[in-house]
């Protein structure tokens, strides 16, 4: 009937209610921690002696250093200072287990290469914090067996170069097991 606002029939619609209204949270990664700034003056310590270090794009953060051959453990002291640090290349550096001591709180670092420089066993006790460390260069330094064990507890590790190591092929296939099938060169 003309006026009636009821559906025909046959066509019950059900009762509206109104929908409350929730917040939209959208997923998204573990938040990032707010880093601290960049130590200026390290940089420039860095880059005087020759060392490579590339910022993000925004200029404000050092993500990559270079170190290869230059980096020396005096000079490691300025790389504990770029937290935002991400990849630090270190190959046929001078640089011993001391030096390696100030990475233990780069948090952001996913890759480190230490391919022929002087770090031992004892060394490796300064990558335990170093949670997001995807991958690691330990080519013809002086690691052993004894470090498999530590490493082991380094879960996120994807690629391990254990290649001209005193570490042996049972530790190194162990280590492998361990990490869930990471890629570990031997």
């Amino acid at each position: 009937e003309p006026g009636d606002d009821s559906p025909p029939l046959g066509l019950m619609l059900p009762e509206r209610r109104p929908m409350p209204i929730r917040p939209v949270v959208e997923p998204s990664e573990s938040p990032r921690p707010v880093l601290a700034k960049d130590d200026a003056n390290a940089v420039a310590a860095l880059v005087a002696a020759g060392i490579k270090c590339d910022k993000v794009s925004d200029g404000e953060r050092v993500t990559r250093v270079d170190g290869s051959f230059l980096m020396t453990d005096a000079l490691m002291a300025h790389v504990a200072k770029l937290p935002g640090l991400v990849q630090l290349k270190l190959s046929f550096a001078e640089v011993t287990d001391a030096g390696l001591a100030h990475v233990k709180d780069l948090g952001e670092l996913e890759e480190l290469i230490l391919n022929q420089t002087k770090i031992s066993d004892a060394g490796l006790v300064h990558l335990e914090k170093l949670t997001k460390l995807a991958k690691l260069d330990l080519e013809k330094t002086l690691v052993s067996d004894d470090s498999v064990q530590r490493l082991k507890a380094l879960k996120q590790l994807s690629h391990v170069d254990l290649r001209g190591t005193k570490v042996t092929a049972p530790a190194a296939t162990s280590l492998k097991e361990a990490l869930g099938g990471a890629r570990i060169r031997h």
